[in-house]
């Protein structure tokens, strides 16, 4: 098999981030609406600001940093500060609509058939396009909390971050191909 050549693996590699960028748009009207039902139902606040937030990280294709999301907030509200952010932020999490990735100091959004993170699951980071792939399994949780129990060892929520290289384009293009 003949190696593909950087640009065309690069080239490859946007078509997938557009495509995983539609994808992620049709599913955030889902989750807003989804999470809209859920504050409603536990009777807290789901304030403009906050769905912004929560669009604009369900928007992205990776991981975003605070400032970055900063960054594409003050393009919707060029007054917003880091304090907003982070209040939005925080609040998102203890809502498990996203969840914070701490191995890259970035958030995501929750994914996957439930769409709202309510305990344990792992996700799978390529450590070269920065992709991220979320999943929920109770069987594995339900190992790690055993296991836990058996070390003497009380797990607080927990997120297992696999990081490696995912099989599109990534796979196919020679180390050191990403930024």
């Amino acid at each position: 098999m003949l190696p593909v050549p950087p640009q065309a693996a690069q080239g490859e590699r946007m078509k997938s981030d557009a495509k995983a960028a539609t994808r992620a748009a049709s599913g955030a009207a889902d989750v807003l609406r989804h999470a809209e039902r859920i504050c409603r139902a536990r009777g807290v606040r789901f304030t403009p600001l906050r769905r912004l937030v929560l669009m604009l990280i369900l928007q992205q294709a990776r991981p975003l940093k605070a400032y970055d999301l900063l960054a594409l907030l003050q393009i919707h509200r060029p007054g917003a500060a880091p304090p907003a952010v982070y209040r939005s932020i925080a609040f998102l999490q203890r809502q498990g609509f996203i969840r914070k990735l701490h191995a890259m100091r970035a958030y995501t959004g929750c994914q996957g058939e439930h769409m709202v993170h309510e305990g344990e699951s792992a996700v799978f980071i390529c450590t070269r396009c920065r992709r991220t792939i979320e999943l929920d399994q109770p069987s594995m949780a339900d190992l790690i909390n055993l296991q836990a129990g058996r070390l003497g060892f009380a797990m607080q929520v927990g997120t297992i971050e696999i990081h490696g290289t995912c099989m599109g384009s990534c796979a196919r293009e020679p180390a050191g191909g990403h930024d």
